[in-house]
């Protein structure tokens, strides 16, 4: 199958919705589930107001929707930055299937369309050095993730690791990281002025992210341990083929996978230190993986490597999830 998505063709797309669609068919049995969670932000309110009363089938096609754009997304992003030596969709390809392994990675959930907000923010980094007007587009930055902070509380470990992104694309003057300070706390001095007018006070501090360190995952179970352990060697076997390619290619492309890497690194301990976000927030993880482990399927001239790591990664999606369904 990995062959397949090495090159790129229409016929791609059609196999990576049909794969999809396979991965996630449990959802045509039980019901996509909503999740949303009062303190992460406006945008689970928006979902529970808006979403909650769809039928399940409609819920499906929008889940599907979402998942395969941002897929397809991210693939193209890394191909118009030219960061593998040859186009293919073998990153969709990663993000689909790794889009299996949890339960709560298969709602309906407001880390799923804050997906998109991440692969925007990368791709402004990336494009920094081929702006003409640096502090319209750092302001611009800092506004695009303070609007993404309030409307998803998880995206502040992504503000944070914008700073050390932007320093490996470009250098910028203190002056220059103080405008993109300015962009970030803009939508929250608007927020608290019309909550101050409003004499409504306590709806401003809602909108601050609360950290609560803990284990995301209470008591899980032999599935949920074994989707851990291929989520680790994901990251491990991915590292390891970016680095055998990574000092080939040109200086721009090696500063856009540095943005990854760093979004990687900060994303890692989110469910910790987030952990009433439970194992949704690491959601957002699953996109600079997906970059890095697709390596993995790409670099390696025989196929039995990346044959093998793509029928483990689908039949414990397909098998976790079947368990799920079950109870």
């Amino acid at each position: 199958m990995v062959f397949l998505f090495r090159d790129k063709s229409l016929v791609n797309i059609i196999l990576l919705i049909l794969l999809s669609i396979g991965i996630h068919a449990h959802l045509l049995w039980s019901p996509v589930l909503i999740s949303t969670t009062p303190e992460s932000g406006w945008l689970s309110e928006w979902i529970a107001g808006y979403f909650s009363g769809l039928h399940p089938t409609v819920l499906f096609v929008l889940f599907q929707i979402l998942l395969i754009s941002l897929a397809l997304r991210l693939n193209g992003i890394m191909d118009r930055m030219r960061m593998f030596p040859t186009s293919t969709y073998l990153p969709a390809l990663t993000l689909v299937m790794l889009s299996g392994l949890f339960p709560s990675w298969c709602h309906f959930s407001p880390a799923l369309v804050s997906g998109h907000l991440l692969l925007w923010i990368f791709s402004r980094i990336c494009d920094l050095p081929q702006q003409t007007q640096v502090r319209s587009a750092l302001l611009n930055n800092g506004l695009l993730l303070g609007i993404a902070v309030i409307a998803y509380h998880p995206m502040l470990w992504m503000a944070i690791a914008s700073i050390p992104a932007m320093a490996i694309v470009k250098r910028f003057r203190l002056n220059e990281y103080l405008i993109f300070l300015l962009g970030f706390f803009l939508p929250y001095y608007f927020l608290l002025a019309g909550s101050f007018l409003t004499d409504n006070l306590p709806a401003f501090f809602r909108q601050l992210p609360i950290f609560s360190p803990g284990w995301p995952m209470q008591r899980p179970d032999e599935m949920g341990i074994a989707s851990l352990v291929l989520l680790v060697i994901a990251i491990l076997v991915g590292l390891n083929y970016w680095q055998r390619f990574n000092g080939r290619l040109l200086m721009q492309t090696r500063n856009c996978w540095g943005v990854l890497l760093i979004f990687l690194l900060f994303l890692i301990p989110l469910p910790f230190l987030m952990s009433s976000q439970g194992m949704e927030g690491l959601w957002l993880l699953t996109l600079p993986l997906s970059a890095f482990f697709s390596t993995a399927f790409s670099i390696p001239r025989r196929l039995l490597l990346p044959n093998l790591l793509f029928w483990l990664l689908l039949a414990q999606s397909l098998v976790h999830n079947w368990f799920i369904m079950k109870k």
